[in-house]
């Protein structure tokens, strides 16, 4: 019905365009909005060049009276120092808290209805705080109910007392992500919609996306000795200018985030970093790919590769050691035939 109705708009816009304006019409008046619902015409400019065109009309269609919603999730790499970025998906570590944000504009002649701001969590993402603001000034808590049993709803009643036409409603929800979240694949989807009128009307349901991340050391190419009681996982963050530690690890490790991160055991470290490829912008936001890259073997932390061990000693790779023996050795081994052919002669 919507496309209908835009294809009959348009034919209207191509038949007006192509009359003469009223005959004595003053130059001034020559650029005009003709509004096909309210039947009338409207002085503006051009929005092309701000100039006059004879026999010109260009048409221009009510704002939507029925109020929108988006719903955004902030992206942040607490391995640097970037600023927060809202959009379509993010990842994060487990543990993390994280941000939500409901977004609605409230139409021209809207009515005194309530708006009820829905919020359906997966699980995974528990303990949300809600605060809610409108023009960006934070509305007092005893103007809005919260209720939270299969979906976080947040209630603002009589929304034309509150907020003017055209006013922005931000409802900000902040969760926490825990052990039980999905990891990689499709991620953990955050759906969203807005119901008002007396009629129960509903906006069209947003979508948000949050990852998590799962990494098998062996198939990253990560080969350490998991075995290792002492292995543990630390993250680097910027803020803190440090690696801090996030727990034990094994041979796979479950619930992080894009960032850098060090592996530790008693005698070892290794440093690596993780790139997640995600859909910024999108209707159904998916995770593209994610990469390892290994930053630093330290001198006094060697890797096993290829799964075998090279024997360690401490300071320098004990393959040193075993060259130059075999050096001196050699060495010794011609120094002593040389000497004997001198004494047979």
């Amino acid at each position: 019905m919507k496309i209908l109705t835009k294809a009959i708009k348009l034919l209207t816009i191509t038949a007006v365009a192509a009359l003469p304006l009223p005959t004595g019409t003053a130059a001034s008046d020559r650029i005009a909005v003709f509004d096909h619902i309210a039947d009338e015409y409207t002085k503006t400019s051009c929005p092309c060049c701000s100039c006059i065109h004879e026999n010109t009309v260009i048409a221009e269609f009510p704002k939507e009276d029925v109020p929108s919603l988006t719903l955004k999730v902030t992206e942040l790499n607490d391995s640097t120092l970037s600023e927060p970025i809202w959009q379509d998906s993010a990842d994060y570590d487990f543990g993390d808290t994280i941000s939500l944000r409901m977004t609605s504009i409230v139409p021209d002649g809207s009515n005194s209805s309530n708006y009820v701001f829905n919020l359906q969590l997966p699980t995974g993402l528990t303990a949300p705080t809600v605060n809610v603001n409108i023009d960006e000034i934070a509305l007092d808590q005893n103007k809005y109910t919260v209720s939270n049993s299969d979906i976080l709803q947040i209630e603002i009643e009589d929304i034309s007392e509150l907020a003017a036409s055209q006013s922005t409603i931000t409802v900000d929800c902040s969760v926490q992500l825990d052990s039980s979240a999905v990891c990689g694949g499709e991620g953990n989807i955050v759906l969203a919609w807005l119901e008002y009128g007396s009629d129960g009307e509903r906006t069209v349901t947003d979508k948000a996306a949050i990852f998590t991340h799962e990494l098998n050391l062996p198939d990253a190419g990560i080969h350490v000795d998991t075995s290792s009681e002492n292995l543990s996982l630390h993250k680097y963050i910027a803020a803190r200018g440090e690696y801090v530690p996030c727990g034990t690890a094994g041979s796979i490790i479950s619930g992080l985030d894009s960032g850098k991160y060090k592996l530790c055991s008693a005698d070892r470290e290794l440093e690596f970093e993780l790139f997640a490829e995600l859909d910024t912008e999108s209707d159904d936001p998916k995770l593209s790919s994610l990469i390892v890259q290994i930053i630093d073997e330290h001198p006094t932390a060697p890797i096993i590769n290829n799964n075998v061990e090279l024997p360690f000693a401490g300071g320098h790779s004990a393959g040193l050691y075993y060259i130059a023996g075999a050096a001196m050795i050699s060495a010794a081994l011609i120094i002593f035939l040389f000497a004997r052919k001198r004494q047979n002669k």
